[in-house]
C-alpha cells in the first residue's frame, strides 16, 4: 500500500479498493498524510445479486448477503455504494 499511496501523489484524492478485502485500503487511508494525498476507503463487495462497490467504508462488509441488505448496511457505517452495470462497464472498457 505505501508504495501505490507515494505513487499517486500527483493526485490529491484517490479511492483504493479491492475485491472482498479492506485491508490494504485501510493501510493506504493511515499512510496517505505522510504522502500528502487523501485517500477514501472502500471495497468491492460480492452480494448475492452481483458486486457493489463502497466507499467511505472503514470495516469489513460482509460478503454474500443480499443486495439490499449490504446497500444498508454500507449505509449504515457512513458509505456510499455503487453497483456496477453493464451500461457501465461499456463506457469504461
Amino acid at each position: 500500500a505505501e508504495m501505490y499511496v507515494q505513487g499517486v501523489s500527483t493526485r490529491k484524492v484517490k479511492a483504493i479498493t479491492d475485491h472482498n478485502v479492506i485491508d490494504g485500503a485501510l493501510e493506504a487511508f493511515k499512510l496517505a498524510p505522510k504522502y500528502g494525498v487523501q485517500v477514501i476507503p472502500g471495497i468491492e463487495v460480492s452480494t448475492a445479486e452481483g458486486h457493489l462497490l463502497a466507499l467511505f467504508v472503514y470495516e469489513p462488509v460482509p460478503i454474500g448477503l443480499p443486495l439490499i441488505d449490504t446497500l444498508l448496511y454500507v449505509g449504515e457505517m457512513g458509505g456510499s455504494a455503487w453497483r456496477r452495470t453493464r451500461w457501465h462497464a461499456a463506457l469504461t472498457a
